[in-house]
């Protein structure tokens, strides 16, 4: 080998090591990179994300969680041993860990009838293009919209409207289903017994705090076979009163009711 040939080899070896070092580096720098921000994110807690389902009244727990709070209490709340209770029917988001971010839904177990449309102030035509269950009365007008066979309930549903606006609505179920729906009510609102001298009532709302509530429901006997439950906004209640003395609005949407029943009879 003559010595152009021994200084060419040395050069290429020369070469060669050099960038066998340089991605030998660049492969170190990036190990060191993903090391540092892995353990900067101390992401490795076993936590995951996916969504979470459950009933209402059914507990979950979450492995991995140290801490746990609920951005909505009145939908999903967390017990002293960081399981979570659904509480009511809805959607919220859980945070664990002080960083991780689930979402979780409370599903109903009792189902007589859909939720019925409680976007207050809306018009007649919303509420038909989003009333899916049962059948519109003939007897409907101007001021009530009439569903009947509701659901498995065979409810009837009764929109009213003052001003072309909706302001409650009647729900009226047999008291064969009596038991499951207390059940159904307790699984969307908040419900408490209130007394007047003539009457008892029990009264629910859809939130912990009464200015993040949207809707109140009143249930009440109706008479011997049927149970009646109103819904209406927090701003349809007179507030020169207590909030909760809802008698007269709820005297209102019977009266309808009963010519409305009343003429089901003739």
């Amino acid at each position: 080998m003559d010595i152009i040939q021994q200084t060419l080899i040395k050069t290429i070896m020369k070469k060669n090591l050099w960038y066998l070092n340089a991605i030998m580096l660049v492969a170190m720098s990036n190990f060191v990179v993903t090391s540092c921000s892995s353990g900067d994110d101390d992401d490795d807690d076993g936590v995951s994300t996916s969504p979470i389902t459950i009933s209402a009244g059914d507990k979950t727990v979450i492995t991995g969680a140290e801490s746990i709070t609920s951005l909505n209490e009145f939908v999903a709340y967390v017990n002293n041993d960081l399981s979570v209770t659904g509480y009511h029917v809805g959607e919220t988001t859980l945070t664990v860990n002080q960083k991780k971010n689930i979402k979780i839904t409370v599903s109903p177990k009792s189902t007589l009838y859909d939720d019925p449309v409680t976007k207050w102030g809306c018009d007649q035509s919303y509420v038909k293009s989003s009333q899916k269950q049962g059948s519109l009365s003939s007897k409907s007008d101007s001021k009530n919209l009439i569903y009947e066979n509701v659901g498995k309930a065979n409810a009837i549903l009764m929109y009213t409207f003052d001003s072309g606006k909706m302001k409650s609505v009647g729900a009226v179920v047999s008291t064969a289903y009596t038991s499951e729906y207390a059940t159904y009510l307790s699984e969307r609102f908040l419900m408490l017994p209130y007394e007047t001298a003539k009457d008892t009532y029990f009264i629910g709302v859809d939130a912990l705090e009464k200015d993040k509530a949207n809707t109140y429901v009143v249930l009440q006997v109706y008479d011997y076979k049927t149970l009646i439950a109103v819904y209406m906004s927090p701003s349809s209640v007179n507030k020169t009163r207590s909030e909760f003395d809802l008698r007269n609005e709820v005297e209102k949407v019977k009266k309808e009711m009963s010519r409305f029943l009343s003429s089901q009879s003739v």
